[in-house]
């Protein structure tokens, strides 16, 4: 791994650390690096704003990305910023795929849970 994407993995890692709302990605190209930015509890049928946010390591400072997100119950979207509700209560695996027109691509997770009452 060379010095620029170390530098750019540790970069990534330092904002998700200072962030309870950031969720590191799990990049398949290290290309392309990507975060979920959102509440990490929310109530039965409440909605829940998504938003992607992604860095890549490359010469070109242009990115046209692709936005698909797994909302971990059956139901997808496509986009920036997305709203999701939930209608049942439980542990939910939010996945970002984040896709670049070279065919870089990165993933990042996110739990969500999802109560049936007000959360304190």
């Amino acid at each position: 791994m060379n010095l620029k994407k170390i530098i750019s993995f540790g970069l990534l890692l330092s904002l998700c650390l200072s962030s309870l709302a950031c969720f590191a990605s799990t990049a398949e190209s290290s290309d392309i690096y990507s975060l979920i930015n959102s509440e990490e509890f929310t109530k039965v049928n409440e909605p829940i704003l998504f938003e992607a946010q992604s860095f890549s390591n490359t010469e070109n400072q242009e990115l046209d990305l692709n936005y698909s997100w797994d909302f971990g119950n059956q139901n997808f979207d496509q986009g920036t910023k997305v709203v999701h509700r939930y209608k049942k209560p439980g542990k939910y695996s939010v996945q970002l795929t984040t896709k670049d027109i070279d065919s870089n691509q990165s993933t990042a997770i996110k739990e969500v849970f999802v109560s049936k009452t007000k959360i304190l």
